[in-house]
């Protein structure tokens, strides 16, 4: 029986040594290989990069004859992201890739059936700022590929216009993207015109809070009469999402919004109010985070409490003359308020 069970597990031990070796070896030469295509990618993308940075229109058409090969518009396509070009050379190679014929090639790719294709060809044409082809940039928002619907994203952000914005702006109507990804792309200053008239538009009610919320990342001081106007006027969701972007301008104009929003009659609007004139760190905001340390809603005195905190100073005498407040909820957010502080202290003095 034994000889039977040796006869046995030799061959198959023979075999999975083997088996082993042979997949040993494929690795090994799929590695090789794609470290060849690392390197060849590599030269290719310092050559475009060198190219773009001579300013010569002749190298320029290189660079674009080259592009008539799927791959190398993959490379340069990456060469635009990452290297810092002025508007002048995008502009250059813009109407070079034009001329050649690649522009063309790009428009095609967008339609192509393979999801990394249409995702490289939006990438360049937004790359060199072809502002021609906004709408068909703006097509792929609603692909049936979820990172090719990122990507077109990115790409309309990098391209950076107007007519751009508004695509980003109708993005968030239709919910092809997650709402906080569309926000990253249209939070920036070349965005900061359409979003301010966007919320004057009847037929966007439903998602004005989150263009408050996309002007307030844009950290823009022109954003503040709209914000305002929204804080006073808006509903509840809409006043919520004003005070946090108002809190994220954090300028001092702000301020007589914001200690308003601390008497209003919905607890997450005095949340987000309490937190904001933290951020902004003006101490004539004390007196009325010291009043909220005593508010109903839990998380009012918490936010009050922090933006005392952050206030230096003026707030920690706030806090600790709350310690003695006749509202134990006021005393309890003082308490701990004060210890988070002397945490903090002991934390920065080791």
């Amino acid at each position: 029986m034994d000889d039977l069970v040796q006869r046995l597990l030799l061959p198959l031990t023979e075999a999975s040594a083997l088996l082993l070796v042979v997949l040993t070896l494929v690795l090994l030469g799929l590695r090789v290989q794609r470290n060849r295509r690392e390197v060849s990618g590599r030269r290719v993308r310092d050559g475009f990069a060198s190219r773009i940075a001579s300013r010569d229109p002749e190298r320029f058409v290189a660079v674009a004859l080259a592009c008539k090969r799927r791959g190398a518009r993959e490379e340069l396509a990456i060469v635009l992201d990452r290297e810092q070009i002025d508007e002048s050379q995008r502009d250059a190679m813009c109407q070079v890739l034009q001329a050649q014929g690649v522009t063309a090639l790009l428009v095609h790719d967008l339609n192509d059936r393979r999801p990394a294709v249409r995702g490289v060809a939006a990438l360049l044409l937004a790359g060199v700022r072809d502002h021609s082809h906004v709408a068909d940039l703006a097509r792929l928002l609603s692909d049936s590929d979820p990172d090719v619907r990122q990507v077109a994203a990115r790409a309309l952000a990098r391209e950076g216009s107007e007519a751009a914005a508004w695509q980003l702006i109708a993005a968030l109507g239709l919910r092809s993207l997650p709402v906080p990804r569309v926000l990253e792309h249209l939070g920036q200053p070349y965005a900061m015109r359409p979003l301010i008239e966007a919320l004057r538009v009847p037929e966007l009610a439903d998602i004005r809070p989150f263009l408050a919320d996309a002007l307030g990342m844009a950290r823009r001081p022109e954003a503040l009469y709209a914000l305002a106007a929204v804080l006073r006027t808006g509903t509840d969701e809409e006043r919520i999402a004003a005070c946090r972007a108002l809190g994220r301008l954090a300028r001092i104009e702000v301020m007589p919004l914001l200690l308003a929003a601390m008497r209003d009659e919905v607890w997450a609007v005095r949340s987000q109010a309490a937190g904001a004139l933290g951020r902004i760190g003006d101490p004539r905001a004390v007196p009325a985070l010291a009043a909220a340390l005593a508010d109903g809603a839990w998380w009012v005195r918490a936010n009050a409490g922090e933006a005392l905190r952050r206030l230096g100073a003026p707030g920690i005498l706030a806090l600790e003359a709350a310690l003695v407040h006749p509202d134990r909820f006021a005393r309890d957010r003082a308490r701990e308020s004060l210890a988070l502080a002397q945490a903090s202290r002991t934390a920065v003095a080791a």
